[in-house]
This record gives C-alpha cells, structure tokens and sequence, in this order.
C-alpha cells in the first residue's frame, strides 16, 4: 500500500535527516527520533484505519443508493404502465363518447319531442327547430313565450309556473299535460317534462326539458270520456252520467238546501212510430225531443237520456212548484209538434212524472222511483195525450194497495178461488145458443164478486196474467168438455189479454188443454182486441194462423174502439167481429153510433166474417140488429154470465123474451 504523508510529516522528516548526522552521537536523541517516528506510525496507522472504516460506510451508502435507484426505476416503471393504461381507458372513452353523442343526435333527430332549457341564472331560454316546428311558431317567439309563459292557454298557465317553479327550488320532476297555443291559431295538447340541473353546493343551473304533442291522444281520450257518459244519438247525458249529476245535486242541497227536481219523460206508444215509419224516423223523433227539452231547461240543469223512448231531466236551484209545472207545459207543447221525415208527419205524446227533494225522496234512488211512479201514473191515466203528474205519498198509498192486490191475486190462483161464468150468445133469428162467453170471477167472503176490472189490470201489471190467463184457458176447456160429453155443443170463447196473446207457447198451451180433455177445437174460441194485433201484424197473423189450424174460432172484440184502423182485417184469419156495447147501446138513439154500427156489420159480412152485437139491453135493439143482418147478439136482454150448471137448461130451449131481461147490466 502505497503511504502519503501530509505536508507536515514530510518537514519533519527533512528535518530529521537534517539533524541525523549531528544526534547519531547522542542516543537520547535517536530515542527521541524514535518515539516521534513510532507515534507517526501510529498516527498513520490509526489514520488507515479510519479511513478503512470511512470507505465501508461510502460502500454501504452506495449499495443503498443503488438498491433506491432500483425502486425508483420499478416505480417509474409501473407508473408508466398506469399512465399508459389510464390513456388507452381515456381514449376508449372518448371513442365511446363521440359514439355516444352520434347515438343521442341520431335519436334526437328522430324523437318527436321538442327540447328547451332555460338559464337558471340568466334566465336565458333556448330550444330547439323541432319544438318550434312543433308549435309552427319562430324559434324566437317560441323562446319569448316560453320565458313569459304565454304560450300556455287559460289556467294551465298558472299550474306550468308554480310546477317550474317549484322544480328549480329542489330536485323535483315536471310532469304536467298542458294545452299550448300553437300558431295555427288552435290550441293543441302536449306533455311537458322537465328537471333541473345543479352543481355540487346545491346551485341551480339550467332547467332543461321537453314537450312531446299528445293532441291526438288527448282528443281520443276526451271523445272516449264524452261516448262513455253521452247518448250516441241525442248527444244528451247517458244514464251514468245522470246518476252521477244526481249525486252531485243531492251534495250540493245537503251543503246548501238547494231545492231541485227530478223528471222522467217517456213517449208513449213510440214502438208504433218505429213500426209504422221505421226506425229512422224513430230515432229522428228522439233527437226532437231531446233538444227540445234542452231548449227549456238552464244551462246547469241536465238532460239525459237513459235507454229507449225514456228520458229524465234534473231542474237545479227550484223555487217554487209553480216553475217545474211550467217547464213540463214548455216540454209538453214543444215535443207535442210534429216533425216530417221521409216525407211522413211523425209525431207522440209524452208522460211526465215529477218528484222534488227533500219532500219527495231523501236519496237519489228514492226520488228516480218516485219520479217514476208519477209518471207511469200520467200515463196510465193519459196515453192518448200528453201529461205530467207530480208525486204525492197518496200515490204511493195507491201502490201499495196495488201492490197488495197482486199478493192476493197470486194467492187466489194458487188456491183457486177464481171461478168462471158464462154469458150465452144467441142467434137473433132462431132465438138458440150460439155458444157462451167465459167471464172470470173472483168471489168475495160475502158471496159479492169482485170486478174484473178491478184485478185484471193489476194481474197484467204484476205479470200475473199469463198464469191466470192459462188456468182459463184450461177450465174454459174443462167445462166444455164437460158439456160434450152431455151431448152439448156449447163452444166456449175465451178473451185473451194482449200480454197473453204475445208469448211464444201460446199455441201449445190451447193443443194442450184441448188433448187433455178430448176436445175438439171447433168447441173453442179465442176473443182479442184491438190492440192485441195492430202492434205488430206479422206475429198476430203467426198466432192467430196456428189458433186457427187447432180449429178454434178467432173473433176481435170491442170492435171499433181501437186504433179505428180497418186495413188489418183482411190480413188475418178471422172469423167473427163483435162490435163493442158502446155503439149498440145507443144505436136506436144515437144516429152517429147507428152509423157506425151499420158500417161494422156491412164490413164484416164483405170480409166474410160473422157479426157479434154486445151489450143489447132492449127488444129495441135487437129489432135493429135484425133488421141489418146482423147474426148474433148478447147481453142482459138474453142473459147476464151464468155459472156452469144454468148453461145447460138454457141451451135446450128457445130464448122466450120477458119484462125481466130489458135491463142494464148490474
């Protein structure tokens, strides 16, 4: 190793060679030398030795310093490989997003929805082409109304603001219908969406959204809302929106104790208008009726129509009965005019009944039903005209004892406690039984009968009659058997109500009751009216035709009371006209009842037909009978209805007149 010495080592060692030659005498000083010289080497050695401990520190510092790069380097490294990833992620991204943006422009293009958005801080407004063509406005006047809410029609605007409003003062949703006034001069429907947008300390920015046309839609469902409460053919409320009104009312009385009214209004006799000038005139006939009425009636009042020929009308804010009766005269005139169509005069009467809150009904229901009750009793009471008939708790006393005659009607048939008499029609020129009459009967608890025309309504009302019309039929058949089998032929003429004449089995029910008993056909009669076949020929002539092959004999009864049509008579197979007792009786003193008379019986015998004088009371009578050919007659100048057994006796000897048998009917 090669030593160095500083520079004050080596002056003294020049020194000491200096000195060498004059100390080498002296062996203190070459001691002296030596220690010096020992404790350089020392001082050398101890110095060697730092700088050897120095130089392992330097190495250790350096291996360290390497092992640091090394990290550095690896850190770097890995950095490098994150930047590069977080670039090729970034690029990808906005790759994605420029696709993205294609998408949404593309989709934008193909929306139907107009866009907006309005500067929360600025309240700058921007929208797109779409939305102005949308409204067929400017895009500035567009931006203009939409910044003052004036495109907004009535009180949509005030709702618009409130909702926008609300929405740029918390993170809340506009969803809202709104009618907008396009520039077509027309209001059209839109749905408006709309949010607004914030910054991270809760700051308002933009309220941005979009109006979608929903006109179409809305005008669909408005005349869907419009079908579902309004009659298709008067344009009137429909049943469910009449009920709907009713409450309302009665809400508003219960509220205020406003007073209203209920009508309901029905034509009578409409099916014949149908029948006689077609359906087109009927209809035609309902749409006069409904607008007349809403030609009478205030605006708050309603009109409906709730199903066929029956109307119902509520009269809002009454004050006194005096108006309601007006309001059914102002109906009554107006529906009572007759309207052409098809060249045809068409017109009918009408039947009004009224019922007021709260005297007449404290419900909706109570009062429609008594509404109704008064107007079937108008009807009732005047089916050739036109009236109205107002509800009173009298009436309602009249129907329940109507409804209690039913009850006992029903329990009469079910314990037969009816029974039948029989009146006796004779030829006026041989002065013998032609054959009888079956007159029901319904006895009393003091041996008095009860009048048919006191039940036999309610029978019909109470859909009792077909099932009292059957049980005659089957005793009338009964009986005439019973005679047949005597060695009598007594034929038996059974009425029919034009309830009973409708149904189906009709037929069946005569083949039934004339096999059950062995009897021929020819030994029963049917009796009808008028009324029974002038509503609806065809099935007349159907009945009557199967009647007639069964072999019975088919007479129409109360001729000329009618519907004083006689085109109908050729058209059906009948055999017998019985002209009513309201001509005979006053044929001797009543030249315009003779006349009528006289014209019955020389139609008849033209058709063919066998004329039946009822009601004669008087020798009178009878001599004018014969003296126009008329072949039979009855009434209290022969016989007023016999029971059963007195038939016989009479049909075995010749009428013999008396005092007694000129007399009224009892």
């Amino acid at each position: 190793m090669k030593l160095v010495f500083n520079s004050c080592e080596q002056k003294n060692l020049h020194s000491m060679k200096d000195l060498a030659p004059k100390k080498l005498e002296s062996d203190e000083e070459i001691l002296i030398l030596k220690r010096q010289l020992e404790r350089q080497k020392s001082a050398r050695k101890q110095a060697e030795s730092i700088l050897e401990e120095k130089s392992y520190e330097l190495y250790q510092a350096n291996q360290s310093l390497q092992e640091l790069i090394a990290k550095l380097d690896k850190r770097v490294d890995e950095r490098t490989q994150e930047l590069t990833a977080a670039k090729n992620l970034s690029d990808k991204a906005a790759q994605d997003l420029e696709k993205s943006n294609k998408r949404f422009e593309l989709v934008l293009a193909a929306s139907e929805a107009g866009l907006w958005e309005i500067n929360c801080e600025t309240l700058e407004v921007r929208c797109s082409e779409r939305l102005a063509n949308m409204f067929h406005l400017p895009l500035k006047e567009v931006a203009e109304q939409l910044s003052n809410l004036s495109i907004f029609v009535g009180e949509t605007r005030s709702e618009v603001k409130a909702r926008l409003n609300k929405a740029m003062a918390s993170e809340t949703t506009v969803n809202l219908e709104c009618e907008i006034a396009v520039g077509t001069g027309a209001a059209r429907w839109f749905k408006l969406n709309a949010r607004t947008h914030f910054d991270t300390n809760g700051k308002a920015l933009w309220l941005a959204g979009a109006f979608i046309d929903i006109n179409e839609r809305v005008e669909i469902a408005v005349s869907a809302q419009h079908m579902a409460t309004h009659d298709n053919l008067t344009n009137i409320a429909n049943r469910a929106l009449f009920n709907k009104k009713m409450e309302e009312a009665l809400e508003a009385s219960l509220r205020s104790s406003e007073v209203f009214s209920v009508i309901i209004l029905d034509l009578n006799a409409f099916k014949e208008v149908n029948d006689e000038h077609g359906h087109q005139a009927g209809d035609q006939l309902l749409r006069h009726v409904a607008n007349n009425i809403l030609s009478v009636v205030k605006n708050t009042d309603t009109v409906a129509r709730l199903g066929g020929d029956e109307f119902a009308i509520i009269l809002r804010g009454i004050k006194t009965a005096a108006y309601v009766q007006a309001i059914c005269e102002q109906i009554i005139h107006r529906c009572g005019k007759k309207i052409t169509c098809n060249e045809a005069q068409v017109g009918t009467y009408i039947s009004m009944g009224v019922a007021t809150y709260p005297n007449d009904g404290a419900t909706t229901s109570e009062l429609i039903r008594n509404a109704d009750l008064a107007m079937y009793h108008a009807k009732k009471n005047k089916i050739s005209e036109s009236a109205f008939h107002v509800f009173s708790h009298e009436l309602v006393a009249n129907i329940q004892q109507a409804r209690a005659m039913r009850l006992a009607i029903k329990e009469g048939i079910e314990k037969q406690d009816f029974i039948l008499h029989y009146q006796p029609k004779y030829n006026v020129e041989t002065n013998r039984i032609l054959g009888v009459e079956a007159l029901i009967r319904w006895p009393r608890a003091d041996g008095s009968y009860t009048p048919p025309d006191e039940f036999i309504p309610h029978a019909e009302e109470g859909g009792l009659i077909n099932e009292l019309s059957e049980w005659i039929i089957n005793e009338g058949c009964k009986q005439a058997a019973r005679w047949f089998r005597q060695g009598l032929e007594i034929p038996v003429a059974i009425n029919l109500s034009p309830l009973q004449f409708t149904e189906q089995n009709l037929p069946d029910i005569f083949y039934d009751a004339l096999r059950r008993n062995n009897l021929p056909g020819r030994m029963i009669g049917v009796e009808i009216t008028e009324n029974c076949v002038i509503e609806d020929l065809h099935r007349a002539n159907h009945q009557l035709s199967m009647l007639r092959a069964l072999g019975l004999e088919v007479s129409i009864d109360d001729f000329g009371t009618g519907y004083s049509s006689l085109s109908y008579l050729h058209q059906l197979p009948i055999q017998v006209i019985k002209i009513d007792r309201s001509f005979i009786g006053q044929v001797t003193d009543n030249p315009e009842s003779a006349t009528i008379a006289d014209a019955i019986i020389k139609l008849s015998h033209s058709l063919g037909a066998t004329v039946v004088a009822e009601g004669v009371e008087t020798e009178e009578q009878l001599a004018w009978l014969k003296e126009r050919k008329c072949e039979a007659a009855q009434g209290y100048y022969f016989s007023p209805a016999l029971p059963p057994a007195k038939i016989p006796t009479l049909a075995s000897v010749t009428f013999q007149a008396s005092s007694k048998n000129s007399r009224q009917a009892g």
